[in-house]
């Protein structure tokens, strides 16, 4: 596409702001790929992270279209990096392609795409156990389900708070589905979760102890709790003009329960696979 910028010069990297608009990308992208078959440009780009930097307004020659023009930074682990040009050139293509499709659906115009190191980032204590607990389980399915919780955690409360419960609920399908138990299509976190607690003798009601009864009891709370807000405040339907945007600290109090759940039955259903069940 060509166009002209309304300024005749950028004078430095000093004119960019951030765009906050690339996490939301990054995750139409990867859809988007995986819609075409492009599964392996779709992890690749699920390990990476998309900042977008608004360089100025531009207008398309020979038109009357006002365009938001941005360039792209790609973060990615060295891993990638350092084959980004030769062993996943092929995947490189497809992802810079899809991300320029979708700004163009978004009336923005990507002038420039480069790929740069993602450096290590300050976790906390509960990010780091779970990212380190996800580690031992051979499941893609969860650590992107983690990643994605934590992605929308800082930028978009709503999101954060349905991400939470899809990882709850990802667990649970997980551990169920690896130890051959039957679930209906259709079950609710709760259900699930109770299903899981039976299996791994974590039910309230499996203890006579009034202590143990009441932390697992709580348990049971929690992740009933993080169902029920993501039905209120995620952004999984649609919602009344005036509804009620969650505060981002909500948000992260839901990720960081949400992750020490997860935490919490991997840990509990690895070791009962240790002792024999």
């Amino acid at each position: 596409m060509k166009y002209r910028v309304t300024q005749d010069k950028i004078k430095s990297q000093d004119n960019y702001k951030l765009a906050p608009k690339g996490d939301g990308m990054i995750e139409q992208a990867i859809q988007w790929l995986k819609d075409g078959g492009e599964e392996s440009a779709a992890a690749i780009l699920s390990d990476c992270e998309l900042d977008l930097l608004f360089v100025d307004l531009a207008f398309e020659l020979g038109g009357e279209r006002e365009l938001e023009l941005y360039d792209v930074n790609i973060a990615a682990p060295r891993r990638i990096l350092d084959g980004i040009e030769e062993s996943y050139s092929q995947e490189k293509e497809q992802i810079e392609q899809a991300i320029k499709g979708l700004a163009q659906s978004n009336n923005w115009c990507i002038r420039d795409i480069v790929w740069v190191p993602k450096l290590p980032s300050k976790k906390s204590p509960v990010e780091t156990e779970v990212s380190e607990q996800l580690l031992t389980v051979n499941s893609e399915h969860l650590r992107r389900a983690w990643e994605k919780t934590l992605r929308r955690k800082s930028e978009d409360p709503e999101g954060a708070i349905t991400a939470a419960r899809t990882l709850v609920e990802t667990v649970c399908k997980h551990i169920l589905d690896e130890e051959q138990i039957a679930y209906p299509n259709n079950a609710d976190l709760p259900n699930l979760y109770r299903l899981v607690v039976e299996q791994l003798h974590l039910a309230p009601e499996q203890y006579t102890e009034g202590l143990i009864r009441k932390i697992l009891g709580s348990c049971q709370s929690v992740v009933g709790a993080i169902a029920a807000l993501r039905n209120q405040l995620g952004d999984a339907h649609g919602k009344r003009a005036e509804a009620a945007i969650p505060h981002p600290l909500l948000a992260e109090l839901a990720v960081n329960l949400a992750g020490a759940m997860a935490k919490y039955l991997l840990a509990v259903w690895e070791s009962s696979k240790k002792n024999g069940g």
